[in-house]
């Protein structure tokens, strides 16, 4: 079960990278039409779980990179 999950929240944040260099190529719709985007099944949500999930995976990066500093340092004062 939590296989699936990883491999879904992997899914969304890959196709939200896409998404999100597709958009900044796609300037001014040149490639594809803005009321093409509207219609789509699969862009708008995936767009909308991006912008929801991207900030949170941030975070928690964040937080992670600024434990293992703090687990080094405390290391480090340990020896």
């Amino acid at each position: 079960m939590a296989g699936a999950l990883f491999s879904a929240l992997k899914t969304i944040l890959l196709l939200s990278v896409v998404i999100l260099l597709f958009e900044k190529i796609n300037i001014n719709n040149s490639l594809v039409k803005q009321e093409t985007l509207d219609e789509s099944i699969f862009y708008n949500p995936t767009k909308e779980i991006s912008a929801f999930l991207y900030p949170k995976i941030e975070e928690w990066y964040e937080r992670q990179v600024n434990k293992t500093d703090d687990d080094e340092k405390n290391d480090t004062n340990n020896e």
